[in-house]
């Protein structure tokens, strides 16, 4: 391994920029292999890394301090980037402590979280309720929002069925501080839970939306 000083281009009688180059030699690399170029701190101030990543411990961050322009700004810390996936669980009132209540003809779900905000989308088929009954909950959800939030993500799909009542959006709202949701549509008069009368067990069902944790 070594670190290296190397003129960066423009050099003249008077100006000398210069790149600090970093060498490292990998696993696996005969002692007499030369080290292979892995990071370049520029003339410029920029980090240009040749290959791998940028690992950054928990805790930590990138930082941008010096750009807020806002009033009431809480953090200018990006501290979090994740991908990954969840399984949506619906369940009813009755039965709310059993998991995996329902059976499904296929269900899955994905999510990123940069930062705060959690975007969730998912894809769900019910078989059938197996007998539960009640206001319909989602469970599964990867994150619990934020204490004292009530999200709303959007729900739609063809497995409503509210007769001939007329209705507008269907929903589900997250409790804060916890990653469970309430069904609900909205009626002329106000919203009301979904019910298992209300949510056949069958016809694909569709979930997006984003909330802060």
């Amino acid at each position: 391994a070594k670190i290296q000083a190397v003129a960066d281009s423009g050099q003249s009688g008077s100006s000398a920029p210069t790149n600090l180059d970093f060498y490292t030699k990998e696993s696996g690399v005969s002692p007499g292999a030369s080290p292979t170029l892995q990071m370049r701190l520029k003339s410029s101030g920029d980090l240009e890394l040749s290959d791998g990543d940028l690992q950054i411990n928990n805790g930590h961050g990138i930082d941008f301090y010096n750009f807020g322009s806002g009033t009431n700004i809480s953090s200018n810390k990006l501290d979090d980037y994740e991908e990954g996936t969840w399984t949506p669980d619906v369940r009813y009132h009755n039965n709310l402590s059993g998991a995996n209540q329902c059976s499904y003809s296929s269900r899955s779900g994905r999510y990123t979280k940069v930062g705060n905000k959690v975007t969730v989308e998912a894809v769900f088929n019910l078989s059938s309720v197996n007998s539960n009954s009640g206001n319909m909950y989602l469970f599964g959800l990867p994150f619990a929002p934020m204490s004292g939030s009530q999200p709303v993500l959007h729900f739609i799909g063809d497995g409503f069925d509210f007769g001939s009542n007329e209705f507008g959006t269907t929903f589900v709202i997250v409790e804060g501080g916890n990653n469970r949701a309430v069904g609900g549509w909205q009626r002329p008069t106000g919203w009301s839970h979904i019910t298992d009368s209300q949510f056949s067990s069958s016809g694909v069902m569709y979930i997006t939306g984003f909330y802060y944790v």
